[in-house]
């Protein structure tokens, strides 16, 4: 990490932007890609289809490969059952 005028710093923890508004995600230790997600707060000021712009900010050893941010949508309802029908052969039904 580096102060404004591009030195080194020993800071050691994350920086602080903002005291309220702001999204802190827990990554696994692991030697292969992870998935982490997290709800923006209403705060914030995230729409649909509006501009945004936010600061990212990750840990030494975190590498990031992709970030998405996506409105919230329900979760989709699972397939009606289907019947069950025997399967050739099978006298049992």
């Amino acid at each position: 990490m580096v102060d404004s005028k591009g030195m080194p710093t020993k800071q050691r923890e994350a920086p602080r932007i903002h005291d309220r508004d702001y999204v802190a995600l827990d990554v696994p230790a692991s030697r292969t890609s992870v998935e982490v997600a997290a709800e923006l707060p209403a705060s914030l000021g995230a729409r649909p289809g509006r501009p945004f712009e936010f600061v990212l900010y990750a840990e030494r050893h975190v590498h990031v490969e992709a970030l998405a941010v996506v409105p919230m949508a329900p979760e989709l309802p699972p397939p009606p059952p289907e019947p069950w029908k025997p399967a050739e052969g099978d006298d049992s039904g």
